[in-house]
C-alpha cells in the first residue's frame, strides 16, 4: 500500500514564473482582513497598487476603477473626488498615497476635506470636522490621517477636496489614482458634468470639477458660488479612501 505525505507548500507566482499549488500559508494575527495574493503573501485589499491598511474603507465613486496610475496635483488648484455611502457613516481616517514628492519651496503640505454637493454635483459647504491639514508632501508613501473627532459622512454622494498648499508654483507632487474611464462611469458623468447634447462613446467617461484658487491658499469652508472647470473625460481620480 502506498502512503502519501502532505502536499508541498503553496508557491507564489512571480513576474516570470508560474506559481505551484499546495498548502497555503497560515495568516498571522492581524491579517484577518487581508487576502492571499498570487505571490503567496497576505495583503490588500489592493486598489491599483495602493494597499489599504485594514478594515473597511469608502473609495472614489468610479464604476471601473482599474488601470490606475498617478497624477500630478498642480498647487494652485483644488481637485475634487466623488465618494458615495449608502448611509450616514462615521469616518475616522483619510488615506492617500504620495508617489512623487513635492519640489516646491518652503514646506509644502497637502490638505483634504469632505464637502456636501448641490443638485448639480458641485461642492458646497465643508462637512464639519472633516478638514485634515499638514499632510507631508515632501516624502513619498501612504499617508494616513487620523480624525479626532471623527466626522459624519452623509448618505449619498459627497466630494473630497484635495489641495497642495505650497508657497510657489514649482510643485510636482503626484499621488496614486484610479482610472475614471469606461462606460461604467456614465452615471457619474451625468451627475458631475451633465450629458452633452449629442453624447457619443467618448462621453461614457467621467470628469470631476476643479477650481483655481492660488498656490499658498488653504481649503475653503465653502465653495458655494465658485466657478468650476473640468479636465477631459476619462481623467484619473485621486485615490482617496475613508475609513468607516
Amino acid at each position: 500500500m502506498a502512503f502519501f505525505g502532505p502536499p508541498p507548500p503553496f508557491a507564489g507566482a512571480t513576474t516570470t514564473n508560474d506559481g505551484k499549488s499546495g498548502l497555503v500559508p497560515a495568516p498571522a494575527a492581524g491579517e484577518n482582513v487581508k487576502y492571499l495574493q498570487g505571490d503567496g503573501t497576505f495583503g490588500g485589499p489592493l486598489f491599483n497598487n495602493f494597499e489599504i491598511p485594514s478594515a473597511r474603507y469608502i473609495g472614489p465613486l468610479v464604476g471601473y476603477g482599474g488601470a490606475g496610475g498617478t497624477r500630478t496635483l498642480v498647487s494652485f488648484n483644488v481637485y475634487f473626488v466623488p465618494v458615495y455611502s449608502n448611509k450616514s457613516r462615521s469616518i475616522s481616517e483619510i488615506v492617500i498615497q504620495v508617489t512623487t514628492a513635492s519640489g516646491a519651496t518652503g514646506t509644502p503640505t497637502i490638505e483634504l476635506a469632505a464637502y456636501n454637493i448641490d443638485s448639480n454635483g458641485f461642492p458646497t459647504t465643508r462637512i464639519t470636522n472633516s478638514l485634515v491639514t499638514g499632510i507631508d508632501a515632501q516624502t513619498t508613501g501612504v499617508k494616513t490621517s487620523t480624525l479626532s473627532p471623527a466626522f459624519t459622512l452623509p448618505a449619498g454622494v459627497s466630494m473630497i477636496g484635495i489641495k497642495v498648499k505650497a508657497s510657489s508654483g514649482n510643485n510636482n507632487t503626484a499621488v496614486r489614482t484610479m482610472d475614471g474611464s469606461g462606460r461604467e462611469n456614465s452615471f457619474v458623468a451625468s451627475v458631475a458634468f451633465g450629458w452633452p447634447a449629442s453624447p457619443t462613446t467618448s462621453n461614457y467617461n467621467c470628469a470631476v470639477p476643479y477650481i483655481l484658487v492660488g498656490d499658498n491658499v488653504a481649503l475653503a469652508s465653502t465653495y458655494v458660488g465658485s466657478s468650476f472647470s473640468y479636465n477631459a473625460f476619462g481623467e484619473n481620480f485621486v485615490a482617496v479612501f475613508l475609513k468607516t
